[in-house]
């Protein structure tokens, strides 16, 4: 079923994804790609999402994840292409960078979008973070 899913089919979060399972070697070919682009002139929203995947791709863990420079490229990347879908893996970068407030205050403002306000996606972040915090209280 592959390293994002579990043994009944469901798709795992990132931090109980197996890392060995991952295609090391088309890691390595993209990262070859993405070196190669970047050595191209100006930057396109493509170049900031190969390295946003480049950085999850590459952590040796989950907890080593560099999420500072990941909300980063969000930040840089929203500046390039606004959405709120951006914005949103942006906060949940942020949270994961132990910037929970700043985190919590984007998804506010998300929460006054339209069309966001009621997706299953913030109320998942939402939640996250929310368990994140009472598993911290708990300690």
């Amino acid at each position: 079923m592959g390293s994002a899913y579990g043994p009944g089919g469901e798709l795992l979060e990132l931090e109980q994804q197996d890392r060995r399972a991952w295609n090391r070697d088309m890691i390595r070919v993209a990262a070859d790609y993405l070196k190669q682009a970047a050595a191209s002139p100006g930057e396109s929203p493509y170049h900031f999402e190969a390295s946003i995947a480049y950085f999850h791709a590459t952590a040796n863990s989950f907890a080593e994840t560099p999420w500072l420079q990941i909300a980063g490229l969000y930040k840089q990347l929203a500046a390039l292409a606004p959405s709120p879908f951006i914005t949103l893996n942006h906060a949940i970068a942020l949270h994961f960078a132990g910037q929970t407030r700043a985190a919590m205050a984007m998804l506010a403002g998300l929460s006054e979008d339209a069309y966001l306000r009621h997706h299953h996606l913030l109320h998942a972040a939402l939640g996250r973070i929310y368990a994140d915090q009472e598993t911290y209280r708990r300690r």
